[in-house]
């Protein structure tokens, strides 16, 4: 850390810091202190008030959303460089839930870092864990053009597990890392059928790959298509009503993305 006399520094969990100013004409004085919560008696109001509060989160954390009955993989080497079992459950139930042809996210905005074995009852907090951010799902028009580049830049930074690596719905595609960013991608299939690059394209997304975030700055140029609510919801919410809805999900690895061994 830098040190400097009028910068102030808390490191240690269990601790405040206390600072006392005084003034001398232009002169400022700092007089800090750390102390630690272990000298401070508890307050028996505001013990029971928190206590409360922790045991009602805990109940809602806890609730159960469904089965998956398939393993899930959600460490960082797993979903920023390949196609996820994990990513396609969440880009499916972007996708059924915008009634989109094609569903996009990032593998970076899956954060669990966890495994889950076979036949794993997943809760609303193994969701809270997995989908720490409040992103909100975002329908888009897109040229094929359009989806294009951002699939490039997709992939375009595989070898240092960016986060922008696309887990995707709705369409497959094959790359190969062994060529120059920008020119990977060998084909990419819509619905079963080869891209065009002047149709337009229905595609779910997260409201930050839809401003440009993580190099997708082609999908700002897309076209918002209004969903009609007044609140979108949130993309860890979609996935809970889709595992919901469902009562209980197989999740695979079937050839979305598809990484070429050559070039």
């Amino acid at each position: 850390l830098i040190k400097h006399p009028k910068h102030a520094y808390l490191l240690e969990e269990g601790t405040a810091l206390k600072i006392e100013t005084t003034t001398s004409g232009d002169k400022v004085e700092l007089t800090k202190e750390i102390l630690s919560f272990k000298d401070f008696p508890k307050n028996k109001e505001v013990t029971e008030q928190t206590s409360s509060y922790v045991a009602r989160l805990n109940r809602l954390l806890d609730a159960e959303v469904g089965l998956t009955t398939k393993s899930l993989d959600t460490t960082k080497f797993s979903v920023r460089q390949a196609e996820n079992a994990f990513g396609n459950l969440v880009a499916d139930s972007i996708r059924a839930f915008a009634n989109s042809d094609i569903g996009i996210i990032n593998g970076g905005v899956i954060r669990g870092g966890k495994q889950y074995p076979p036949n794993t009852l997943l809760t609303r907090r193994d969701i809270a864990t997995e989908l720490p951010f409040r992103s909100r799902i975002v329908l888009i028009e897109l040229t094929g053009q359009q989806l294009l580049d951002g699939l490039e830049n997709g992939v375009s930074r595989i070898k240092e597990l960016k986060g922008r690596f696309p887990q995707v719905s709705g369409l497959s595609v094959r790359y190969s890392p062994f060529v120059t960013a920008g020119k990977r991608i060998k084909s990419v299939e819509v619905g079963g059928q080869p891209l065009e690059l002047t149709k337009l394209y229905k595609v779910a997304t997260s409201d930050y790959l839809a401003s440009g975030g993580d190099g997708y700055s082609s999908f700002k140029n897309g076209k918002i298509i209004a969903s009609g609510v007044k609140v979108t919801p949130l993309l860890s919410e979609v996935l809970i009503s889709y595992i919901r809805q469902k009562g209980q999900v197989s999740p695979v690895i079937e050839g979305r993305s598809v990484k070429l061994n050559s070039n």
